[in-house]
């Protein structure tokens, strides 16, 4: 067991690494300078002095070893290194944005889970009927729908036609709710991407959680609950 685990940590190690190795090479092999992308359309304008400055700030003067191994120990402290489109720390970039990642890819997971458990079962029961039919073609229809246009859909409906709901961000801006206002505001604008994400998901949970039901409904043991008498009854009487 130990050595299963250790080489599961391994492979696990080796795919980071190499994770890590291509995000750091790959913009470094891209063509043309490098500070134009730290620096954007204004590189022109920079004298060389300036242009050596911004080199040595971001380490391009080093040697490549040493940026790589920068770049290693900086994520091993936590230090995600700077956003040059944000002009901030990615960690602050990314402290701001986790909460409502984490609420939004969190609540479709759990809605997906829920129901797509609950009417796998559901399904799995009924095996075979109408209704089992029925519902395994609607999420076997809803599996082949891809998200972006689910989404544009849903926008085009429930906020450009009917006006309902907001098409984009967390919150209202330039407007201040406080207590179960902000509650309600923050849940008018996670109501769409929610059902998008829990109805480009919700198939696969319903399809595993169907089969995995299947194969338990043709256990031996079910069988013979289902028979009325026991498995020992059973025994004794052959």
């Amino acid at each position: 067991m130990a050595r299963f685990f250790t080489a599961k940590f391994g492979q696990y190690a080796l795919v980071l690494l190499v994770a890590l190795t291509l995000n750091f090479m790959l913009p470094r092999l891209m063509p043309g300078d490098p500070l134009q992308y730290i620096v954007g359309e204004d590189i022109g304008r920079l004298t060389p002095e300036e242009r050596e400055r911004i080199r040595v700030e971001q380490g391009l003067d080093r040697p490549v070893h040493e940026q790589f191994w920068k770049y290693i120990s900086g994520l091993a402290r936590g230090d995600l290194g700077w956003s040059i489109g944000r002009k901030a720390p990615i960690g602050d970039v990314l402290k701001d944005r986790l909460p409502p990642t984490l609420l939004l890819a969190g609540g479709a997971l759990i809605l997906s889970t829920v129901v797509g458990v609950a009417l796998g079962a559901a399904a799995a029961w009924r095996r075979g009927s109408r209704s089992d039919l029925g519902i395994m073609s609607l999420f076997i229809f809803l599996e082949s729908l891809p998200a972006f246009w689910v989404g544009m859909l849903l926008v085009a409906v429930f906020a450009v036609n009917l006006r309902v709901l907001p098409i984009f961000g967390f919150e209202s801006p330039y407007v201040r709710y406080d207590g179960m206002n902000r509650v309600g505001d923050i849940a008018r604008h996670l109501l769409l991407p929610l059902i998008t994400l829990t109805i480009v998901s919700i198939s696969a949970m319903f399809l595993t959680a169907r089969y995995s039901m299947l194969a338990v409904l043709g256990e031996e043991y079910i069988t013979v609950a289902r028979s009325g008498t026991s498995p020992r009854s059973t025994r004794w009487s052959e």
